[in-house]
């Protein structure tokens, strides 16, 4: 079984042409280092869970508000937990880092169907034990 972390920011006005390009540069160099990151990871199985990983993919033009939006499958439950959480942990860094490129929208982040609070003195989106 999968779980999926979902993703929307949302304001009152689109994105920049500024913002965009610095999205899509987070987003691609977050989805390069994934590999990398599992690799690093103590775990035999890494090869296999590289293949099972998506890409992380920022959309446009959802709901009316809704200026960035996605959702990423998680590597499978049956899998070591520590490769599952190098994953979680690498789209939640990105998450932030996408959350500081764009301070003034509301975000909503859902892990597995729980909300991921954003706390503002770590500036990062907070996962218990993180």
């Amino acid at each position: 079984m999968s779980e999926f972390l979902y993703y929307v920011a949302a304001r009152p006005h689109g994105l920049t042409d500024a913002e965009r390009s610095g999205a899509t540069e987070l987003v691609e160099r977050y989805n390069r280092t994934l590999s990398e990151r599992i690799d690093a990871a103590p775990d035999a199985t890494a090869a296999q869970t590289r293949w099972m990983c998506e890409d992380f993919v920022l959309h446009e033009d959802g709901e009316p508000g809704e200026i960035a939006f996605g959702a990423v499958k998680i590597a499978h439950a049956a899998l070591p937990w520590q490769l599952v959480e190098v994953q979680v942990g690498h789209w939640m860094d990105l998450l932030g880092e996408l959350h500081r490129l764009l301070p003034d929208a509301r975000w909503r982040v859902e892990l597995a169907g729980a909300e991921v609070p954003w706390e503002e003195e770590r500036g990062a989106f907070a996962l218990p034990g993180r």
